[in-house]
């Protein structure tokens, strides 16, 4: 019997297994990252001026950025304070129309006279301001359970 012999075409060569690792470490010591934005212009800042001049444009953005943020939040500063303001004027309003309908008055009727002056007033910012004037015992409710509650004086 013929003794079996593998072939020796299917084993790794030395050489180029040995030639392979330093090609790689050869391309991974020349390796150079570029930029992202370099790489998108073709054209690399070579120079540590035009390098400085980038940064500057960027921070001269962000510095836009961040006045237009300032004025908008002054914006709502200043919304915030007008809504601060808003319960107690709204609390008087709702007692002069009360005032003026000795019947009472539904929440829906409040709102659709004190939208006229007071466009940005909402139907929870009226029931809300309804109820804490209860507490305090200047109006009452008129209901039966079956029709929607009428807001009155207090006597």
């Amino acid at each position: 019997m013929i003794p079996y012999e593998a072939p020796t075409d299917l084993y790794a060569n030395p050489i180029a297994l040995f030639s392979t690792f330093v090609l790689v470490a050869l391309l991974f010591i020349t390796y150079e990252e570029v930029p992202l934005d370099a790489a998108k212009d073709n054209h690399c800042p070579s120079t540590r001026e035009e390098i400085l001049e980038k940064e500057l444009e960027m921070a001269h953005k962000h510095q836009d950025v961040l006045e237009e943020d300032i004025k908008n939040l002054e914006a709502s500063v200043a919304l915030l304070s007008v809504r601060a303001s808003q319960p107690q004027n709204l609390q008087t309003a709702i007692t002069d129309l009360l005032q003026k309908k000795a019947g009472g008055l539904v929440c829906k009727q409040l709102l659709s006279t004190l939208a006229l002056t007071m466009p940005e007033i909402t139907k929870k910012d009226v029931n809300s301001t309804l109820y804490k004037m209860k507490v305090k015992k200047i109006v009452k409710i008129k209901s039966n359970f079956d029709k929607v509650p009428v807001w009155l004086l207090t006597a």
